[in-house]
């Protein structure tokens, strides 16, 4: 009977703590499967969302690569992404193939033969754009087993705290039941026991309390502890949810994401949190973020300051949508480009302003790129004089040049109505439409064909097949042949019409015999060499003159002749004239004799245009930065300026005279100095118009005349003809000859005088109006002639070194030329050549 009332009791204690650690495994079951889902959600969230992320960057990184057809370049490209272990492999169709690249046993990307498998991979493509048009394609596949094999961490962890949860409930379960009823109960059996003995007398009671009072006490105790495990699971399921919020707010949207975040207190103007991302963007630790502003971390440059962001808060809390770029500034003083999402949210019951930035510096300078590469493109095709096309299957025009496009239809519409073979004459489109057939299927197809036009015009029309993102596109040029169409008829009238022909040519050829005696010239040739046909006429080429380009030809003539290799040669004649040199060997048909054709091409303009632009960009970087520290630097001078005349009483007595007139000396300086900064910095912005050069060169004279008789100089105007009007921008070339008379009234002695002389005069192959500014000083040194317009380089005490460099810039806008030489008796020479067109309307 003891044995089973033992048993019954134990059976209720293994009864209750099944039941209660039943109950609380299930719970915490559900709790973790419900957490274990969350943060599975959240993670494979973080990484589609970084997926995107380098798939958005991987194609902006292949458009400039896939347009140039630089296969090396998308390699490296691709690559890049090795250091990224969630992506398996990765697929980019463009420039003509398909780059293929996936992880080998290493984890390693490498170039793959064939298409990986995609089961179970997560899969994101990308049209790859340039300039608005699809050159390409690229498709990353990602795998989830990295955040797979993190998670099944995290299950086994919450399966681990399960059990030492079970294990603890057990425990505390058994001691409560064994404190508050087993040894109740035990002590109640005694008594009844020794009741059903009828030995109540000798039966001790239980001490102040009685048979109800033992029960109530379990009924009790048993309540209390399933208050206690109540209270207990309510307090871990808040403190789980509190927990939860925390993580996911703070680590998914502070630290995980790779834009910074600001929390913005727009009442106090104060920064109360930032993310990991504004740490690394701008170099402040958290710590320092507190201490700063938003003006703080603006470069500063109008119209990107600290009050200009402040508006931007402003419209944000007003209820408008603030999305735009602004120009940041990093802890180390460097500026760089962001893109800013302004939002206002009540967080906390507080009014906040969420700042998200992302790091555009890298995207910017892809565009400029993109678009500086696009315009270099643009500017070649439409720089040909023959047609340039590119068309799809279809027969869609999808890129042309300038030339072609004065034959099209203007509107798109039209374009779309009008094929492309409408342009071709109808007696050759069956032609050459056989001949695009052909182009497509065999790679490659060349045909003449004529112009639907009122005059007949002939073209030679060949294309060729490329392959842009898998998809065949024909790339075409028509080069007019209708001159060659005229020229061949008239050389089958005459031998003399032909030689005409061959003397419109511009550029000088020569035929000369493999020793170098000239057979035949063309005209331009005889005109280079100032010689005539009978003198030209079997002399050696090294003979014609003793100056270039003549010695170079006959080098390269020599140079062939001895069986030597290249054909091409670069010099420089005495007229500053750049020309290429280009030398063919050919064979007489049926006569069996050698002969060298060689053409000299000038490319004088070219070379030119180059060095202007790089000139360009060196001084508009410079530029640049002048602007800026004039910025910087005006503002306080000004305060300066208006502290000394508040104070001019006071440093008008004899004691602080000469110390206020040597501060107010010093900035009138440092203000001309300002001034001369910005006008260098100030981008050009011309306002062109005819006019007549004379007439500006007269005024700046006349305003200058006060300053040159104040140093008793005389200015002298030269005259050597008429000048014609040219396009200018009449204010800025008066500023230009005024500081050139500023200069040399500087430079001349009292009692001299300046001379401003012009001519027309032709150099470079190219009609000049020359202007020649002369004084009587001392003249350059001769170190410094090559220095002369350097920015900031002087030899006069209280120089800015900035006036020459003015000059100089304006002059280059007007396509002129400017150098600095010395009179042989002395003094200094600035030649100022700005060009006269050729045919002025």
């Amino acid at each position: 009977m003891k044995i089973e009332r033992q048993a019954s009791r134990v059976t209720v204690a293994v009864l209750v703590a099944t039941v209660l650690v039943t109950v609380t495994t299930l719970l915490l079951v559900a709790f973790g499967a419900w957490s274990y889902r969350s943060e599975r959600d959240r993670r494979m969230a973080q990484l589609l969302s970084g997926i995107d992320v380098e798939a958005d960057q991987l194609a902006v990184s292949l458009a400039l690569p896939i347009w140039n057809i630089d296969r090396a370049q998308i390699g490296k490209v691709i690559e890049g992404l090795d250091g990224i272990p969630e992506i398996e492999s990765v697929i980019v169709n463009g420039a003509g193939t398909t780059h293929a690249m996936t992880r080998n046993k290493e984890w390693r990307l490498v170039p793959a033969n064939a298409y990986p498998t995609t089961t179970g991979l997560l899969i994101r493509n990308r049209n790859i754009l340039f300039s608005g048009e699809r050159i390409g394609s690229a498709r990353i596949l990602a795998t989830s087993k990295f955040v797979d094999a993190e998670l099944q961490g995290v299950m086994l962890s919450t399966m681990s705290m399960i059990v030492g949860v079970d294990l603890l409930l057990i425990l505390v379960v058994w001691l409560v039941l064994w404190r508050f009823v087993l040894r109740p109960l035990v002590t109640i059996e005694k008594y009844a026991v020794a009741v059903s003995q009828e030995s109540a007398a000798c039966a001790a009671v239980p001490t102040g309390v009685g048979f109800a009072a033992e029960l109530e006490s379990v009924r009790s105790s048993i309540e209390t502890m399933v208050g206690l495990l109540d209270a207990r699971y309510t307090e871990l399921q808040e403190e789980a949810a509190r927990r939860s919020e925390s993580e996911e707010r703070f680590r998914t949207i502070f630290d995980s994401v790779n834009d910074a975040i600001l929390v913005y207190d727009v009442e106090t103007g104060a920064i109360v949190g930032v993310n990991a991302t504004t740490s690394r963007m701008f170099g402040y630790s958290p710590e320092e973020t507190a201490t700063l502003d938003i003006g703080t971390l603006s470069s500063g440059v109008p119209p990107y300051t600290g009050a200009a962001a402040m508006e931007k808060i402003a419209r944000a809390m007003a209820g408008e949508a603030q999305f735009f770029e602004w120009h940041a500034k990093h802890k180390d003083g460097h500026l760089f480009w962001t893109e800013v999402n302004l939002h206002i949210a009540t967080i906390g019951g507080m009014r906040r302003s969420i700042v998200v930035v992302r790091d555009i510096t890298q995207r910017k300078q892809i565009e400029d790129d993109l678009l500086a590469e696009k315009n270099f493109t643009d500017t070649a095709i439409n720089a040909m004089t023959g047609l340039f096309f590119v068309r799809n299957r279809e027969g869609k025009v999808v890129r042309w040049n300038r030339t072609l496009g004065d034959l099209l239809p203007k509107t798109q519409a039209e374009r779309d109505a009008e094929p492309p073979l409408a342009l071709i004459h109808p007696d050759d489109r069956e032609l050459v439409a056989a001949k695009v057939r052909a182009a497509f299927t065999d790679g490659y197809a060349e045909t003449e064909a004529r112009l639907n036009s009122n005059e007949e015009r002939h073209f030679i029309f060949n294309g060729r097949r490329v392959q842009i993102a898998g998809e065949p596109f024909l790339v075409g040029t028509g080069v007019e042949i209708t001159e060659q169409k005229r020229l061949q008829r008239e050389l089958e009238r005459s031998a003399a019409e032909w030689q005409q022909t061959f003397d419109t040519v511009h550029t000088p050829i020569l035929v000369t015999e493999r020793d170098g005696a000239i057979v035949r010239v063309n005209r331009a040739a005889l005109t280079l060499s100032n010689l005539s046909e009978s003198e030209i006429a079997g002399k050696m080429i090294g003979e014609i003159g003793t100056v270039e380009p003549w010695q170079t030809a006959a080098q390269l003539v020599s140079y062939i002749a001895g069986e030597g290799s290249g054909t091409v040669s670069q010099t420089k004649d005495a007229d500053g004239r750049t020309w290429d040199l280009t030398i063919e060997h050919f064979r007489t048909p049926g006569e069996g004799s050698e002969h060298f054709i060689l053409v000299l091409w000038e490319i004088t303009a070219i070379i030119e245009l180059q060095e202007s632009l790089r000139r360009s960009e060196t001084m508009s970087a410079m530029g640049t930065l002048v602007a800026g520290v004039a910025h910087e630097v005006r503002n306080p001078l000004f305060g300066i300026s208006a502290t000394l005349d508040a104070y001019y009483e006071e440093l008008s007595r004899p004691d602080y005279r000469e110390c206020g007139e040597t501060l107010r000396r010093e900035v009138n300086r440092l203000i001309h100095l300002m001034k001369e900064l910005l006008e260098y910095g100030k981008p050009p912005a011309l306002t062109i118009e005819r006019g007549s050069i004379a007439e500006v060169v007269d005024e700046a004279m006349l305003s200058r005349r006060l300053a040159a008789r104040a140093a008793h100089v005389s200015l002298k105007s030269v005259a050597n003809g008429d000048v014609p009007t040219l396009l200018m921008d009449r204010s800025r070339l008066r500023q230009v000859f005024e500081n050139l008379i500023d200069n040399a009234v500087q430079h001349s002695e009292a009692g001299s005088e300046v001379v401003i002389s012009h001519s027309l005069v032709e150099h470079a192959g190219r009609s000049w109006v020359e202007y020649r500014v002369e004084d009587s000083g001392v003249g350059f040194a001769a170190g410094d002639l090559d220095r002369v317009f350097e920015p900031f380089f002087t030899r006069r005490d209280g120089g800015t070194g900035l006036g020459l460099s003015i000059v100089q810039r304006i002059v280059q806008e007007h396509s002129g030329r400017i150098s600095a030489s010395n009179r042989p008796e002395g003094g200094g020479i600035i030649t100022l050549l700005l060009p006269i067109e050729e045919n002025p309307r």
